[in-house]
């Protein structure tokens, strides 16, 4: 009697699953691994988007000195070639060639399969589709005009602050003619003319910005260093709502899918959350909870996500090494 009350228990406990909080979600929701695959050399994983055109995977490393690129069923294809950023690499006998930064920088692709990536400064450094040399501009700042003349030292100090915001580049984001860049350190996302590098706006009230999306409907979603929640802007800069803050610890990289969904990476439970787009209802979640196993279906320090147009998702995983693919 008590192994069939059990045996019934189990069969309904395989349809459900009951998150910390008690909402119960449809395990028809749940996601299935695919394959994994690991990056080459020292670097782990970080960042991570998809080219649907040309089938590729463009991936950064942790530490920012890899750049490298895949196809979307995990073979190594090249690594990019770049300016090197820094004044300390200038002894070296090349202007080209690895791509080297202080830390991972952002990526991303536009619709012609044009690779943008952040370099750990105040410039962007631009792959452009059917050319093997790389092409780089400054983010330019804001220019402000001074109504009197005894305004012109205050605005001379308000440049070197603006410049100062342009040192900390986190992650970024492609849509449309418009690039949107994560400054962790001072508070805010900016966005500038994608070819140009002009600052055209800001979206501010955020504490550490880390990640960020734009939503087709031209919602802003943010991430924020540290925090367990995801904050979502309009088209004028308002702050429209934030939710995650019940089911993650750590929200980092997003993506959308097809469904209405956006999936966020909980880097310190080691698993995707999947919230509805629209008012930031809980769906369901895959990965590990809080440990990191060996289980090829366990996320270990899931940090960067994308979804491709097969509904497949690319997640990196910064502490095994490793991007794992998943498809609902």
């Amino acid at each position: 009697m008590c192994r069939h009350v059990g045996e019934q228990l189990a069969q309904v406990l395989t349809c459900f699953s009951l998150d910390v909080v008690g909402v119960v979600s449809d395990y028809a929701r749940e996601a299935r691994f695919l394959f994994s695959f690991e990056t080459t050399g020292t670097e782990r994983p970080n960042f991570i988007c998809v080219n649907n055109a040309q089938n590729e995977l463009l991936v950064s490393g942790d530490r920012g000195a890899l750049a490298q690129v895949f196809s979307t069923d995990g073979k190594f294809l090249r690594q990019l070639d770049g300016f090197r950023p820094s004044t300390k690499y200038a002894h070296l006998p090349s202007k080209l060639d690895t791509l080297v930064f202080d830390k991972a920088p952002g990526i991303d692709f536009d619709p012609r399969s044009n690779a943008f990536v952040s370099l750990d400064g105040n410039s962007v450094l631009i792959h452009r589709q059917g050319s093997s040399l790389p092409s780089k501009y400054k983010l330019n700042r804001i220019v402000r005009q001074a109504s009197h003349a005894d305004d012109a030292d205050r605005q001379d100090d308000s440049d070197q602050s603006d410049q100062a915001e342009y040192l900390d580049a986190n992650g970024i984001a492609v849509f449309g003619n418009e690039l949107f860049v994560c400054f962790t350190k001072h508070s805010s996302v900016k966005v500038f003319s994608l070819w140009q590098g002009t600052c055209t706006r800001s979206y501010l009230n955020l504490n550490g910005p880390a990640t960020c999306a734009v939503h087709p409907n031209g919602e802003l979603f943010v991430s924020e260093e540290q925090l367990p929640h995801v904050k979502v802007f309009d088209k004028s800069g308002n702050l429209s709502r934030t939710f995650g803050h019940l089911y993650m610890k750590t929200a980092c990289g997003m993506a959308f899918d097809a469904s209405g969904n956006v999936l966020v990476c909980d880097y310190a439970k080691n698993r995707v959350c999947v919230f509805k787009c629209d008012d930031g209802t809980y769906v369901t979640s895959f990965g590990n909870w809080g440990t990191c196993r060996t289980g090829f279906d366990r996320l270990c320090g899931p940090h960067g996500i994308c979804v491709d147009d097969r509904g497949r998702i690319y997640v990196t995983e910064v502490r095994s090494n490793r991007v794992s693919v998943f498809a609902f």
